[in-house]
C-alpha cells in the first residue's frame, strides 16, 4: 500500500503538468479561433458601444476564412452580397466616422443578425466549395485513356 502511494505521489505531478499543458494549449487555440472572435463581437454588441463593436468586427474578420485574403469590411460586404448587412455596417461607420443628428441609429441586434446570417451563408458556401474540390480530386476529369504515344492504354 505504501509503495503504491509512493508511486502515485511520484507520477501525480507529471500527470497534473501534462493535463495543465494540454488545457493551456486548448485554451490558447480557442483564443486564436474565429469562434472566439465572433463571441467577442457578440459581447461587444450587447454593450452597445459602436467603437467596440467595430473593432471586434475587424478582429473577427482577420480570422474569418471566407473573406481571405483581404480580411476587410469592404471585402466582407462584397462577398456577402447583402444590402441589409451593408446598411447595418454603414450605420455603425456613420456613427463612428460621420455622426449627424438626422442619421439613422445603428442597432446592435440587427447588426448581429445580419453578420451572423452572412457568416452562416459564407461558411456553408465555403464548405460546399471544399466538398466539390475534394470530389474533383477523387475523380479527376479529363484524364486521357491513351498513353503519351497515342496508343490506347492496355486493359488490366
Amino acid at each position: 500500500m505504501l509503495l503504491a502511494l509512493a508511486g502515485l505521489g511520484w507520477l501525480m505531478p507529471r500527470m497534473v503538468r501534462a493535463i495543465a499543458a494540454r488545457y493551456r494549449r486548448h485554451r490558447e487555440a480557442y483564443l486564436r479561433s474565429e469562434a472566439f472572435a465572433f463571441s467577442e463581437l457578440r459581447r461587444a454588441a450587447r454593450h452597445g458601444d459602436a467603437k467596440a463593436v467595430y473593432f471586434a468586427l475587424l478582429d473577427w474578420l482577420q480570422r474569418f476564412e471566407p473573406v481571405a485574403p483581404q480580411h476587410t469590411v469592404e471585402a466582407f460586404k462584397a462577398v456577402a452580397h447583402d444590402a441589409a448587412l451593408d446598411d447595418e455596417i454603414g450605420a455603425v461607420e456613420r456613427e463612428l466616422f460621420a455622426p449627424s443628428a438626422g442619421a439613422a441609429r445603428w442597432s446592435p441586434h440587427r447588426l448581429l443578425r445580419q453578420v451572423g446570417g452572412a457568416r452562416r451563408n459564407l461558411r456553408r458556401r465555403a464548405r460546399r466549395r471544399e466538398d466539390t474540390r475534394l470530389l474533383q480530386n477523387l475523380n479527376p476529369v479529363g484524364l486521357s485513356s491513351t498513353t503519351s504515344l497515342g496508343r490506347p492504354k492496355p486493359a488490366r
